[in-house]
């Protein structure tokens, strides 16, 4: 595992779960100044200081010594943000990471039609309000939009599967319908792990 590939994950998670340097420097007493030039590709600091910083942002201690450890390691819901560039639309950066990182993925894109979501989102018909994962360790991800998807947004992240073809042999992608109530929770950003979790069981 090299260098930059540490960087990648530390500032993807970081970003996606809305923490920022400052907060996290802090909590392991290094400056942001450190931080920042890590996250760039610099060797800022150490492996016993990146094993620190990792459980901060739900990154698996372990994987810093051994790259074949899954990434990502949390008893709670891993709740992450799907960013939004005037540029570019949606980044969906987090999840192409989750696919790439995991030979066993599902993938649930969450969708409602309920009254609060068609005023959130603006707009009759079905709205992706998030997406869900679950790697075969168990962890379980909350992508949560912060807006409507555009048309071509919408099919880009349909479009998924597509972009991997056969190297998603062990990777699943569906569609799930929430209800009003779990929905809500979502947007308040007061989902739980066994929430999201029960979505799976689903047949």
């Amino acid at each position: 595992m090299i260098l930059n590939d540490y960087c990648l994950l530390f500032r993807l998670a970081r970003r996606a779960q809305g923490k920022t340097q400052s907060w996290v420097a802090g909590k392991v007493g290094i400056s942001r100044a450190t931080l920042a030039q890590f996250e760039t590709g610099k060797p800022a600091i150490s492996a016993e200081t990146m094993r620190r910083i990792a459980p901060i942002l739900n990154i698996n201690p372990a994987y810093i010594d051994d790259p074949s450890a899954n990434p990502f390691l949390s008893k709670d819901l891993i709740t992450m943000e799907l960013p939004r560039a005037a540029a570019t639309g949606v980044s969906l950066e987090a999840v192409y990471f989750l696919i790439e990182a995991n030979s066993v993925l599902k993938v649930l894109l969450l969708v409602s039609t309920t009254a609060p979501a068609r005023r959130l989102f603006s707009g009759s018909g079905n709205h992706v309000v998030a997406v869900a994962c679950r790697d075969g360790d168990g962890n379980i991800f909350l992508l949560a939009l912060q807006r409507r998807l555009s048309r071509t947004e919408e099919e880009k992240l349909k479009g998924i599967p597509a972009r991997y073809g056969t190297d998603m042999k062990f990777i699943t992608f569906e569609g799930r319908a929430i209800g009003n109530d779990l929905f809500v929770k979502i947007v308040g950003s007061v989902a739980l792990k066994e929430d999201i979790a029960a979505l799976f069981e689903y047949r």
